[in-house]
């Protein structure tokens, strides 16, 4: 056999092997599609951060795991409710990764199926305010034994770095538009100002209000009982019997025999369901409404991971999809889904400016998660109609911007600098010292110049004055409610509302089929799905693109922190923020 003939036949092997490999793993594939028996339990254990969408950084990537979206559990839950084979919802619950807005829509839906006569059950393994939250909203609330519920009140936490920037010889120069604006305050103070304490307070109020309400009507306690209880937290399992915080304690094993079908019942997964659903959508789908995500910290450019700033968003990635999502046939309405701080204030400008121009188009609405505030609410304002929870945070209208003089940590390290400059300003954006009295009063004319173009645009979105807008910005950070009570949205309700508005909007007729399709879609080969829908979750666990269950408390507290040093350190560019003092979080 000439050499020739024999790479020829080498080529055909591998080919040929590889069509096996191919049909084998096809075979495998359909052998796991599932089909959903009688008396199946759908069951949601909350094992990863409920997200809003997946990120499109992982386009490039061959190995991933597509985690659940909150679309997806209201999408499953709405299915399941008229699935005669699903007899109830099953929530295991320990540590839940997502924010009260998020909770507060699931909690709805979950109510609504409730209503609709399909049965949820809560087997609670640990968790705190927020997971007790959530669990309230089932029927019946199990926990298992030795086992701790921490549900004990709400703290916010605010940490700050002036002293150790002062040990170090590093001066942070910010400057803000808004007294409420109080992003940098973590670097130039040692505690929080009057307005910023204010500000807080106010959403920790918001926040124990609604607590204390949710926990209350599933319970059918007064929030002065609620109030009570949780002042005798945290809970072990027997004391939380005992408070009527539980219905019981039970084994896992005691549990199967209470569900539908008893031990002998097919529990059937969230992700697994998803797949059934999929399977079954039809081909021709008939008109459709697009959701739009705006998810990170906002940037320009491509969205991406900031090895500090964490998930971001980017303009261009975020305008192709706008454009995407109008172009795509049979597209009526878009729902522009907003969880973000905010982030560069010309990006969040271009980001509103591509929403206001594609409602040109189509109706647009604009759907808040758990935050959509500065630059994040920005973007909102082109759209035609604005949505929040009640738990959102939202508004911070207001502008930050400044520098780090690091001139003192160079000389505690002896480091010398020799500059040569020329042109009067070349040193305006200099880290070797503090803004001079006539840059810094240039400076915060720029700043105020965006602030007015912000408040701007929030007048003529609300139909409002610039003045009464004026009084509810200033860097202010609203709940939801507080904030429709204050006219920045125009009412409250999550995702599902989104798509009831948009559909009415766009004059869809009541009884059509409406399929929902997420913008920046997800762009991977067909072998790259075969195999990731073949392997097992666990051998995809460590493999880069898998998104885990989040850190505990302290590891959060230091990554938000990291995250506000990364965005302001991008201040050191000359770049102003529309942004978030986001290290506010409730727990």
């Amino acid at each position: 056999m000439s050499v020739r003939k024999g790479w020829i036949l080498a080529v055909l092997v591998i080919f040929a092997l590889a069509g096996l490999g191919l049909v084998a793993l096809g075979i495998v594939f359909s052998e796991k599609k599932l089909r959903v028996e009688p008396a199946s339990t759908l069951v949601l254990d909350f094992a990863d951060t409920v997200i809003e969408d997946l990120p499109t950084a992982g386009n490039g990537r061959f190995f991933f795991r597509d985690t659940p979206t909150l679309w997806d559990y209201l999408h499953a839950l709405d299915r399941a409710a008229d699935d005669p084979h699903v007899e109830a919802v099953l929530l295991r619950i320990d540590s839940v990764d997502m924010g009260w807005a998020k909770a507060e829509e699931l909690r709805t839906k979950l109510a609504e199926i409730q209503e609709r006569g399909t049965p949820v059950i809560a087997y609670l393994e640990g968790g705190g305010d927020l997971e007790y939250a959530l669990a309230s909203a089932a029927g019946v609330i199990y926990m298992a034994p030795n086992t701790e519920l921490d549900l004990d009140g709400l703290a916010s936490y605010e940490t700050f770095f002036k002293g150790s920037l002062d040990k170090l010889g590093v001066k942070a120069d910010f400057e803000n538009i808004g007294e409420y604006k109080s992003a940098g305050e973590p670097f130039t103070r040692t505690s929080m100002s009057d307005a910023a304490r204010e500000a807080s307070a106010s959403l920790l109020d918001a926040t124990w209000s609604d607590l204390l309400g949710a926990i209350g009507e599933s319970r059918d306690l007064d929030s002065a009982a609620v109030a009570a209880l949780i002042d005798r937290g945290p809970f072990n399992s027997v004391q939380a019997r005992a408070a009527g915080l539980v219905d019981s304690v039970l084994y896992q094993d005691e549990l199967e025999d209470l569900l539908p079908g008893g031990a002998g019942g097919t529990q059937v997964l969230l992700e697994e369901y998803l797949d059934v659903i999929h399977a079954e959508l039809p081909v021709n789908v008939g008109p459709r409404i697009a959701v739009v995500h705006a998810s990170g910290t906002i940037v320009a450019g491509e969205s991406g991971t900031d090895p500090l700033w964490g998930r971001t968003i980017g303009a261009d990635t975020f305008l192709d999809a706008l454009d995407e999502a109008r172009e795509e046939p049979g597209v009526r309405a878009i729902i522009v889904r907003i969880d973000s701080p905010g982030g560069e204030v010309y990006a969040s400008h271009l980001m509103w400016r591509g929403v206001r121009e594609a409602a040109r188009e189509l109706p647009i609405v604009a759907s808040f998660s758990d935050l959509a505030a500065s630059g994040g609410y920005y973007v909102a304002m082109g759209a035609d109609t604005v949505l929040a929870d009640r738990a959102t945070l939202t508004g911070s209208i207001g502008v930050i911007g400044g520098k780090f003089d690091l001139s003192g940590l160079y000389s505690k390290l002896g480091i010398g600098v020799e500059v040569q400059s020329r042109g009067a300003n070349a040193l305006f954006q200099s880290s070797l010292r503090e803004f001079t009295p006539a840059e810094r009063e240039r400076y915060r004319s720029d700043m105020f110049e965006e602030y007015r173009t912000f408040v701007g645009i929030v007048a003529e979105n609300r139909a409002a004055s610039v003045d009464s807008i004026d009084r509810v910005a200033r860097g202010r950070v609203w709940t939801g409610g507080q904030a429709a009570e204050r006219g920045l949205v125009d009412g409250i309700g999550g995702l599902e509302q989104a798509v009831a508005v948009a559909r009415t909007m766009a004059g869809i007729e009541p009884d059509a089929d409406v399929h929902v399709e997420t913008f920046p879609r997800l762009k991977r080969t067909f072998l790259q799905q075969l195999v990731n829908r073949v392997l097992d979750e666990e051998d995809l666990g460590g493999m880069e693109g898998g998104i885990h269950a989040s850190a505990g408390w302290p590891q959060q507290l230091m990554r938000r922190e990291l995250a506000l040093a990364g965005g302001l350190a991008r201040l050191a560019g000359g770049k102003r923020l529309a942004l978030l003092p986001f290290t506010i979080e409730i727990r």
